[in-house]
């Protein structure tokens, strides 16, 4: 978020992107341990000065994910970033969310603006309107109408963000098969049942690649 704040503007998508594969990386590990950090968003991620990597901080809603008991409520997280799971009363809080909030991130560092930027922050019940405009068939917490989105290649960016965005949680990319794509490795695809990519779209996450214009 300092970063945006000083420039004053978006990021260059190779910054957004840098950014962007130190959460996946520190999410991943989280992930493998079974936590969820259910709490992504720009103010939770820092750059270290000293090695200029990306890290996650504010862990206090990390959460043990555990599929029997998996109640969100309503309270959990900052509700600008909720995936619609989040939103509604009851939803399941697995890593997806955190998948979720990081395409919204993306989004944001390279629009150089909080998402859901069309709902004025002067109105009184902002929450609810964010959290009804999120469970709405097709939504997105921030739109493709800056220039830089016509640009070379820009369209794989947008898509995998959009990929974050999907409404089916189990369709979301993992932070796994994220970290294998920037790694160069072969990126497995999701079973039919799993969480993650599937065969048919795990070529999103191409535009991730070391050899990717971005990188």
């Amino acid at each position: 978020l300092e970063l945006v704040q000083k420039k004053g503007s978006g990021l260059l998508p190779q910054e957004a992107l840098k950014c962007f594969s130190g959460m996946a990386k520190g999410l991943e590990r989280m992930h493998a341990l079974g936590f969820v950090h259910s709490d992504i968003k720009l103010q939770n991620v820092v750059l270290d000065e000293n090695t200029q990597e990306t890290r996650l901080i504010d862990f206090g809603l990390a959460y043990k994910s555990n599929p029997d008991d998996s109640d969100i409520g309503y309270l959990e997280g900052t509700y600008t970033y909720f995936s619609p799971e989040q939103a509604n009363p009851g939803g399941t809080r697995t890593p997806a969310i955190d998948v979720y909030a990081m395409g919204t991130c993306l989004h944001s560092l390279i629009e150089g603006k909080e998402p859901h930027d069309d709902v004025p922050d002067d109105f009184t019940n902002r929450e609810i309107l964010v959290r009804a405009k999120v469970n709405t068939q097709g939504y997105q917490p921030g739109n493709f109408d800056k220039p830089c989105w016509s640009e070379p290649n820009m369209d794989r960016l947008k898509a995998l963000i959009q990929s974050c965005w999907v409404a089916e949680p189990t369709d979301r990319p993992s932070t796994a098969q994220i970290v294998q794509a920037l790694n160069g490795e072969k990126v497995v695809p999701a079973q039919q049942g799993e969480s993650g990519l599937k065969s048919n779209t795990v070529s999103l996450l191409d535009v991730l690649r070391p050899n990717s214009p971005f990188r």
